[in-house]
């Protein structure tokens, strides 16, 4: 839902959303509204504002990152180019996973 919010003085859209808090997380928000006097929903929109630029500036990260967060162990094939070979990559681990699954 887009609505004009009246408190806004730019009148730009905005977009209503819900988010669920933990106690402890709904307890330090508070003490920031305390602390810092501005109301609790301009504390989140900056705070996720900040968090999602610092995502955009990071590099996204090889295939071999992105397996090795995920619990994979390194593939012991003697093969010098799969970290450029990215085919080559995706065929290995898929040979690896079908040898795990049987």
């Amino acid at each position: 839902m887009v609505q004009l919010c009246s408190t806004n003085a730019t009148m730009a859209p905005v977009m209503n959303t819900s988010i669920r808090l933990t106690a402890e997380l709904n307890v330090l928000l508070n003490k920031a509204v305390l602390k810092t006097g501005k109301k609790r929903s301009r504390i989140i929109r900056e705070a996720l504002e900040t968090y999602c630029r610092s995502l955009m500036q990071q590099p996204a990260g090889s295939l071999y990152d992105k397996l090795m967060a995920g619990g994979w162990k390194p593939i012991r094939t003697g093969i010098r180019n799969l970290s450029t070979d990215k085919e080559l990559l995706r065929r290995r681990v898929r040979e690896r996973a079908a040898r795990d699954n049987s």
